[in-house]
């Protein structure tokens, strides 16, 4: 039994294909929508591919499905996970290991329990830094659980290790609340694809990356030391061979790779986030109200304008020098003179006797 109605299932399969080239031709046939390949297949010039378009015939779930099963041929995609993507409306994350041990479709056992406890490890922290936005989270919450009990793993293919999870697309995993809106499945899925790109791409590299200041703030979407070492743990489990991510669904379709691992590559992600972990406690992305306590200028028409602020950070009294507009400047002044509060919202590097703001978001009197 479909899980959408067929309108949608129609749509999903529509996307499917116009996410892969596939060009759907004008024609005033009643029964099918026509659709020519992508050159790259090398079909010949004349080959069409009909899809039912009788959504409330009542093979219409049969005939999509043997449309699916075309696609199997043209493509490496398994029946389930098509299925799975158009039918079912669920995003395919996919795990391809080069491993001698399961040549002949047969992984033992505790290896592969192991492998899959490692996986689900990654999608209950890619969960929560996709709810929490923090790049260092300590607390369990109850949408990781949410999620990962939507997940459905597949069956595996021979001659390497094939993991295949159905992952939830739509999905309300938070709800949405006065402040927040809700948060789907989907978007849990691509920060986790995201981070582990991340991963392969800018800290795998043959020397250390030293998560600096400015580098901490660039990739803040992509820094969370949980995932960070769940991808690590997930890397040492393989044996240092070859692996390809993939992300698949009905408008997206992704893949990264880890290739040429060695201990020392992935023992170099260790050591990024416990400096991670240490550079928490200097950077700080939060709001805060106190007073001007000091103000300094050559200009006030520049944008140059320094002020010092008295606010509590952590419920310790600190100072907090920020650089600021003309016109915030001016702001600054009238609180200072007038014992206003001020409300600052930004990026805060802690430094020897102070905070500074090296990203400023807002300054306003309250």
């Amino acid at each position: 039994m479909a899980i959408l109605n067929n309108e949608n299932i129609l749509n999903n399969l529509n996307d499917v294909l116009s996410l892969r080239g596939w060009k759907k031709l004008f024609s005033e046939n009643n029964r099918h929508l026509i659709y020519m390949p992508p050159q790259d297949l090398g079909f010949e010039s004349d080959y069409k591919l009909y899809i039912p378009k009788k959504t409330e015939a009542l093979d219409f779930e049969n005939n999509i499905y043997k449309s699916l099963e075309i696609l199997t041929e043209v493509y490496t995609d398994d029946i389930d996970e098509l299925v799975s993507i158009v039918i079912e409306n669920k995003e395919i994350f996919s795990l391809h290991i080069e491993d001698e041990s399961a040549l002949n479709g047969k992984i033992p056992i505790p290896h592969f329990n192991s492998l899959l406890d490692k996986i689900k490890k990654l999608l209950q922290e890619a969960a929560s830094f996709t709810v929490l936005n923090k790049p260092h989270i300590l607390d369990k919450i109850e949408e990781t659980e949410r999620h990962l009990n939507q997940c459905k793993f597949l069956k595996n293919k021979s001659g390497s290790i094939i993991t295949k999870i159905e992952l939830p697309k739509d999905e309300e995993i938070k709800e949405k609340t006065l402040f927040e809106a809700s948060i789907r499945g989907n978007v849990i899925n691509k920060k986790a694809f995201d981070v582990i790109s991340f991963v392969n791409e800018s800290l795998l590299t043959n020397d250390y990356v030293q998560p600096d200041e400015e580098f901490l703030l660039l990739n803040k979407y992509f820094i969370n030391v949980n995932l960070i070492d769940a991808v690590r743990d997930l890397y040492n489990e393989t044996d240092l061979v070859d692996i390809d991510i993939e992300l698949k669904g009905t408008n997206i379709e992704e893949k990264t790779y880890a290739k040429d691992l060695t201990k020392q590559k992935i023992d170099s992600l260790r050591l990024f986030t416990k400096t991670v972990r240490e550079k928490i406690n200097e950077i700080i992305d939060l709001e805060l109200f106190g007073k001007v306590i000091q103000l300094s200028s050559k200009d006030v028409d520049s944008d140059k304008n320094t002020i010092k602020v008295e606010a509590m950070i952590k419920n310790v009294k600190s100072s907090i020098s920020v650089t600021l507009s003309a016109n915030d400047y001016k702001n600054a002044i009238y609180a200072h003179e007038h014992n206003k509060t001020v409300k600052i919202v930004g990026v805060f590097d802690k430094e020897k006797t102070q905070f500074k703001v090296v990203e400023l978001k807002s300054f306003k009197m309250v």
